[in-house]
């Protein structure tokens, strides 16, 4: 997009003052400005002289006017030589486009592609069979050309198609197994097809897109929504990718309102056209489409919205994949409020039956043109979005789905989808009947097979990370994490980056490995303190994430990176330290069985070491780890949230918990998954049946729920223990227990831990990590070897004793944590790391660690 600075016109005011408006007869004829003093005799015989001090005052004055008028000077030559710039500025950029369009015609000029051809040959002389093609190109002019190519070549390619339906597909299908033998064929086809025609269907240019060019066009229609243009527009400002244009139609609108809004707008990216009389929402798009200067092409209606990230997760894919469409899943909001879920696969098979694609799917302009797609208006009653993608999948047009909802699609009144709901079904079949000839089974069935091939990622152009965001803070920080589950590790990061603005710094956030469903998402809690959020799972091949990690790195300008748990990352290190040597990498240990064989794997990359207890980082000093390069950081919690003050006891249970007066609870709040030992407390449950005052529940879900609940069943405990699920907030469950356990087999420093102590609730910890430095044996809890279950039932009946009160427990066990594990000085600690690491002195990549 051309961004033409705005010249601001320098203006200058003196203002004289302090003198008193002469008598008119004493009035001097001199001009404005004159150095000459304004008040003088009229005809005198001799001048009376002025005293010394007068004219001191004079000089004084004659001084001032002369500086004024240098300034004055000055501000005029540099406004002329701001015009000047501009200008130049103007002339050059005209140049550089004229220049652009020069070298486009050369690349497509049949001279240069005759030698092309040459070169080729020269190089796989197997392709000589092409050169009579290659010398007709270069005898038959563009025009001509272009004419053979629609009279001519298409009407071949269709009959092609036709014949390897039926004079070979269709013959070979009753064969037994006939599947390969039906690809081989079509496979071969496609290389025929390629060599006579040039036509290269999964293939686009990987050549740079001109820097005067934005990489993406959104084209938004506006009919009588004024009124949400804002919000359009608002959402397309938070884009974490900004190298795009905006083309605003407006429909010739009705309402008396919205065409003023328009023309009263003011963006720097938005590029306006105007409909003289009221036109179709797809006549509409197509007029911004013929304005389009981007590579990639995305529709917006003006009455819904972007979620931050979209523009740019849809350049990743293309970039990464060389497909021709990416769309979203689709989150709708106002009248309704659920999720839309699209297509997982851009088929002709599926859009053949309804519309599977959301209308902010992005395309490539490049298939657009080459392909003829145009866009259709509903003037026949058809749906012309759904007509639009069925014109990309006919063609075979590959498509990818980013398996989150990033399109915020609005539901109101006035919407046009409640307009033609009466009229649905006809709009349906005549939609597919434009479409007939393209839709014979066997063709739906071969273009869909053919769509469906595994992707491969590609190489990535220079246009995937030739956006760079500004550099706002001292402190760019990327977090790479396995996954995004809600458990310990994420909401201790969640609350070490709570006040990551008031430290000036950006967070980015991003995780390879899906979050199970029955584990929860912490995507959204972190989604609600940066922008900056990536499921790489969800939004690209496993193939692709190097690279995506590498554009994120790049894109940022990150300069710290804390890696927690990430394998893909401890196995991209190399890499990163070879391509980007600034950033400093700073590994996150909570134990000593997780992820300690990858960081002693890439100790050579790593620069420092966060650990959550004294048991981790004596297992690096073994290893061979420098004392320098490692601080102990315990894990903390917001005191003032975990207090009995505001968080209320409930004597009589919680909801989903009944509890009968005097019952006493036993809590188990976390994953449900072997290293938790999960299974070792519905063991303890089934010894201590026979204990009728005390009650058991589980918070929290996982991969072993199954298995809770089969134990549950064999052992008919289910009046004994309750399964609560994922809670909204567990801070009532850990108040109201009266003691809460963690049999774990591996375990650093869990949160869940010192939570139930700063609420006054004892715990009973298995005897690993850093537990042993938290709980107090027998003043605030028991520590138990994490295989003996019979300890485990002793102490938990020993906890229950230690004060029926709990006044005095409650005290002492808010006591025990409350002065070294603290949020604040937690995120102090962090921070100090971070601010080291960024710093000069961190090049070397050694820093003095200390506890």
């Amino acid at each position: 997009m051309n961004r033409q600075g705005s010249k601001q016109s320098l203006d200058a005011t003196v203002v004289q003052g302090g003198a008193q408006s002469p008598a008119p007869e004493e009035l001097s004829d001199a001009p404005l400005g004159d150095v000459l003093p304004l008040r003088q005799k009229v005809a005198p015989a001799r001048p009376k002289p002025k005293p010394a001090v007068k004219r001191r005052r004079s000089s004084r004055k004659l001084a001032m006017e002369e500086a004024v008028q240098m300034r004055e000077e000055r501000l005029r030559d540099m406004e002329r030589k701001l015009l000047q710039l501009q200008s130049t500025n103007d002339r050059l950029q005209a140049e550089l486009r004229d220049r652009e369009q020069e070298v486009r015609n050369y690349k497509t000029h049949r001279a240069f592609e005759f030698a092309q051809e040459l070169v080729d040959i020269k190089d796989e002389p197997t392709r000589a069979w092409r050169l009579p093609l290659a010398m007709a190109r270069l005898a038959v002019p563009k025009q001509t050309r272009t004419w053979l190519a629609q009279k001519v070549v298409h009407p071949m390619r269709q009959v092609g198609e036709h014949v390897l339906e039926i004079a070979l597909e269709q013959p070979l299908r009753r064969l037994p197994d006939p599947n390969p033998l039906v690809d081989g064929v079509t496979s071969l086809y496609r290389k025929v097809e390629q060599g006579v025609f040039g036509v290269r269907r999964y293939e686009t240019r990987r050549e740079c897109w001109p820097e005067t060019q934005p990489l993406v066009s959104v084209i938004i229609p506006c009919f009588n929504y004024g009124s949400f243009l804002p919000d359009a527009l608002a959402s397309l400002d938070r884009q974490t990718l900004q190298d795009f244009e905006i083309i605003l139609v407006e429909g010739g609108s009705t309402d008396g309102t919205t065409q003023a809004q328009v023309r009263a707008l003011h963006h720097p990216k938005v590029r306006k056209l105007f409909q003289p009389q009221p036109t179709l929402v797809g006549e509409n798009r197509l007029a911004g489409l013929q304005l389009a200067r981007g590579k990639y092409i995305t529709f917006l209606d003006a009455d819904d919205k972007l979620e931050p990230t979209y523009l740019e997760k849809a350049v990743m894919a293309f970039e990464l994949l060389g497909v021709d469409v990416v769309y979203p899943s689709v989150q709708l909001f106002g009248r309704e409020n659920r999720v839309w879920e699209t297509a997982d696969e851009f088929t002709l098979a599926n859009l053949s039956k309804t519309n599977t694609v959301s209308t902010v799917a992005m395309f490539r302009y490049e298939t657009w043109k080459s392909q003829n797609i145009g866009y259709g208006s509903n003037k026949d009653g058809s749906i012309e979005d759904w007509d639009f993608w069925l014109r990309f999948a006919e063609r075979g047009a590959r498509g990818y789905k980013i398996r989150e909802p990033l399109m915020l699609y609005r539901i109101h009144g006035n919407s046009l989808s409640d307009a033609i709901r009466p009229e649905l079904q006809q709009a349906y079949r005549k939609t597919l009947a434009k479409h007939r000839r393209y839709l014979g089974p066997r063709r739906v069935a071969r273009v869909s097979r053919e769509q469906t091939l595994p992707l491969e990622a590609k190489p990535p152009s220079p246009d995937l990370s030739r956006s760079l965001l500004p550099v706002r803070n001292p402190l760019r920080i990327a977090l790479a994490q396995p996954w995004m589950v809600m458990g310990g590790s994420d909401s201790l990061m969640l609350q070490v980056f709570a006040t990551r603005e008031q430290e000036d710094a950006r967070l980015t956030v991003y995780s390879t490995i899906e979050t199970p469903p029955s584990m929860g998402s912490s995507a959204g809690a972190f989604q609600r303190l940066t922008d900056d959020v990536f499921e790489l799972s969800r939004e690209l091949p496993a193939s692709a994430h190097d690279e995506a990690i590498l554009h994120l790195l790049r894109t940022r300008q990150v300069n710290v990176l804390m890696i927690v748990g990430s394998p893909q990352t401890y196995a991209l290190l190399p890499r990163i330290r070879k391509e980007l040597p600034h950033v400093r990498v700073v590994d996150h240990l909570y134990n000593t069985v997780g992820h300690l064989a990858n960081n002693r794997k890439h100790a050579s990359e790593i620069d420092f070491h966060i650990v959550a207890n004294e048991e981790v980082r004596d297992a690096l000093l073994r290893g061979g780890e420098s004392p320098e390069r490692i601080r102990v950081i315990y894990h903390g919690i917001d005191m003032k949230r975990f207090s009995q003050e505001a968080v209320p006891y409930e004597a009589d249970g919680l909801p989903g918990l009944a509890l009968a007066p005097g019952e006493r609870l036993v809590l188990y709040s976390g994953r449900f998954s072997e290293e938790k030992g999960v299974m070792r407390f519905v063991e303890i449950v089934r010894r201590m049946r026979r204990d009728t005052h005390v009650r058991f529940a589980m918070t929290g879900d996982g991969p072993q729920r199954p298995e809770v609940e089969e134990f549950i069943h064999r052992h008919a405990l289910s009046n004994r223990v309750e399964l609560l699920g994922i809670v909204d907030d567990s801070k009532p469950y850990l108040r109201r227990a009266d003691v809460v356990v963690i049999p774990s087999d591996v375990e650093g420093l869990p949160l869940v831990c010192l939570e139930a102590l700063a609420l006054g609730t004892p715990v009973v910890a298995s005897k690993v990590g850093a537990l042993p430095e938290v709980i107090q044996s027998g003043r605030t809890g028991f520590l138990v070897p994490p295989t003996d279950v019979d300890g485990f039932v002793r102490d938990i009946r020993g906890a229950l004793s230690l004060d029926a009160k709990r006044t005095r427990l409650a005290r002492t066990c808010r006591q025990s944590v409350e002065e070294r594990f603290s949020i604040e000085t937690a995120r102090q600690k962090y921070y100090e790391v971070f601010r080291q690491l960024a710093s000069k002195g961190a090049a070397s990549g050694v820093m003095q660690g200390s506890r």
